[in-house]
C-alpha cells in the first residue's frame, strides 16, 4: 500500500509538457473531447455556476501538488492495495488517481507497458469511482469512468497555470462535480449545444456558404471560358465545390477539437480557424484577385 512518502512532489513545467489538446493560452485548460472547451472557456466563465465556483473555492490554493489540491477541496485520500489513491468525499468514492513522477508524460506506459488509461479505468471501476485522475506535480487530467470512450477523451488542469480569475475551472475537479452530479450537467449541457449548433450549421451551409460558393465558381468560369452549359463540366463543378466544402468543415472541426497542433508556432501561421477570422477581418481591404489568404491555406 502507497504511503505519504509515495506522492510525488515539485510542479511541472506548463506549456512545453501539456499534451497534444485544445488548449486555452490564458488558462492552459486542456480538453480532448470530455468537454470542450468552448463549454469550459465561454458558457461555463458566463454562467451563475462560475460566481457561486468563484465563491466557494476563494480559499482553496493554486500551485500546490495535486494532493493539496484534491484535499483542499474536501477529498480525503485512501492508499489503495496495489497502486494508486482513492478519492473519496465523506465516505463517496469520487475518483481513482494514479501519480505520475513530476514533469512527466501522463500517457507514459507503465512498468507493464500497459497505457496507464486502461489500468486506470480499471480500478475505476472495482472501486465504484465515476471518475479517474492521471496527475504529475501541479497537472490533474480527468477521465469519465462510465463513458463509452473512458480512455481516450479527458481534459486537463494545471493548478500551477491558473491565474487568480481561473480557480472556478477548479469546480470541475470538486465532490459538487464529481459526486453530486454537476459535471454530468456541464457534459448534457455541452451535448444540448452541440445538437443546437449543428442545426445552425446546416442552415448556415444551406442558405450561405453553397450559394456564395456557387456564385463564386460561377464568376470564375465566366472569366476562365469555363462551359457551364455542359453537364458533365457542371457536375464536375458539383463534385468540386462539395469536395472543397467538406474538407474545410473537416479542418475546423478537427482545429476546434484538438487533433491538430494549433498550439504549435509554425502551424498557428497557417491553419484554418485563423485564417477565416483574417478574412472576416480584411475583407474590406482584399482585392477580387488576392491570393493571399488561400495561398497560405
Amino acid at each position: 500500500m502507497p504511503t505519504a512518502s509515495d506522492l510525488p512532489s515539485g510542479r511541472s513545467a506548463i506549456s512545453s509538457r501539456l499534451s497534444p489538446g485544445t488548449t486555452d493560452p490564458k488558462s492552459l485548460v486542456c480538453s480532448r473531447g470530455l468537454l470542450t472547451t468552448h463549454t469550459l472557456t465561454e458558457r461555463f466563465r458566463r454562467s451563475p455556476a462560475w460566481k457561486d465556483a468563484a465563491a466557494a473555492l476563494s480559499t482553496v490554493p493554486t500551485g500546490g501538488d495535486w494532493d493539496e489540491t484534491l484535499r483542499a477541496l474536501g477529498y480525503s485520500l485512501e492508499g489503495l492495495p496495489d497502486r494508486g489513491w482513492l478519492a473519496r468525499a465523506g465516505k463517496t468514492p469520487a475518483a481513482v488517481v494514479l501519480p505520475r513522477a513530476p514533469g512527466a508524460d501522463l500517457a507514459q506506459l507503465d512498468p507493464d507497458g500497459r497505457p496507464p488509461e486502461g489500468r486506470l479505468v480499471e480500478l475505476c471501476k472495482q472501486h465504484g469511482a465515476p471518475y479517474g485522475l492521471l496527475a504529475s506535480g501541479s497537472r490533474l487530467r480527468l477521465f469519465d469512468a462510465g463513458s463509452p470512450a473512458a480512455t481516450s477523451e479527458w481534459i486537463e488542469l494545471d493548478t500551477g497555470a491558473l491565474l487568480a480569475d481561473d480557480r472556478p475551472f477548479l469546480a470541475a475537479l470538486s465532490p459538487s462535480y464529481l459526486t453530486e452530479g454537476g459535471f454530468g450537467k456541464l457534459q448534457s449541457e455541452a451535448r444540448d449545444y452541440g445538437a443546437q449548433l449543428w442545426k445552425r450549421l446546416d442552415l448556415r451551409i444551406r442558405d450561405r456558404a453553397l450559394p456564395d460558393l456557387a456564385r463564386g465558381l460561377d464568376g470564375w468560369a465566366a472569366e476562365t471560358g469555363y462551359d457551364t452549359t455542359d453537364e458533365a463540366r457542371r457536375e464536375e463543378l458539383r463534385h468540386a465545390s462539395l469536395t472543397l466544402l467538406f474538407r474545410l468543415m473537416f479542418l475546423l472541426y478537427a482545429e476546434s477539437a484538438g487533433f491538430l497542433p494549433v498550439g504549435n508556432p509554425v502551424y498557428r501561421g497557417v491553419y484554418l480557424t485563423g485564417l477565416v477570422g483574417e478574412a472576416r477581418d480584411t475583407r474590406e481591404r482584399l482585392g477580387k484577385r488576392s491570393t493571399a489568404l488561400w495561398s497560405r491555406f
